[in-house]
């Protein structure tokens, strides 16, 4: 199967607008308690993750409480219908929200600035939905997506060859190998 740039693009910005409409909801309809709190308490485990940057930072633990991050976010906005489209989108290769985190060992320094980043746009995303403020809790959410498009970017600026990198992504995402074209 093959992907263009573009592709990858909507699709990650499809992800982003979905998820937009779920923290919209759960702003505007008042996201439960104890969904703050599990979101909260991810967020804290992020930082803890997000914080040995420079150290032994592991993509993969980094990965997995950044997917629950997103999976919380999706539940949020107590809408089966946005969340089975999300399930769907997120099946697209590079659509994912963590897509790219395995570049960290290529471009450090890139890639560190854009988790740093990421990390507080989660905490703006949950002020947003604690205080209610439903579009500012979607705009936040589709800027956020954004950070995927610009691991794209370094993956395709990467020193190692882009089909080594796709596939390395790939086998993390448990799918088949997919081709990108510029």
């Amino acid at each position: 199967m093959s992907f263009s740039e573009d592709d990858v693009f909507d699709a990650i910005q499809l992800r982003g607008t979905l998820e937009g409409m779920s923290a919209r909801r759960a702003a505007e309809r008042g996201a439960p308690p104890r969904l703050i709190e599990a979101m909260r308490l991810c967020l804290d485990e992020l930082d803890v993750i997000v914080g040995r940057l420079r150290d032994n930072f592991d993509p993969t633990d980094y990965d997995q409480c950044n997917e629950r991050f997103h999976q919380l976010l999706r539940t949020a906005g107590q809408s089966p219908m946005i969340e089975r489209s999300i399930d769907h989108v997120i099946e697209l290769p590079f659509a994912a929200s963590g897509a790219f985190v395995n570049i960290l060992s290529t471009q450090k320094n890139a890639a560190r600035d854009i988790l740093l980043i990421s990390q507080d746009q989660h905490r703006s995303i949950v002020d947003a939905i604690e205080k209610r403020e439903g579009a500012r809790a979607e705009a936040l959410t589709i800027e956020h997506s954004r950070s995927s498009w610009k691991y794209l970017q370094l993956t395709m600026n990467s020193d190692k060859p882009i089909l080594q990198l796709i596939g390395e992504v790939m086998a993390n995402a448990d799918s088949t190998k997919a081709d990108i074209t510029p």
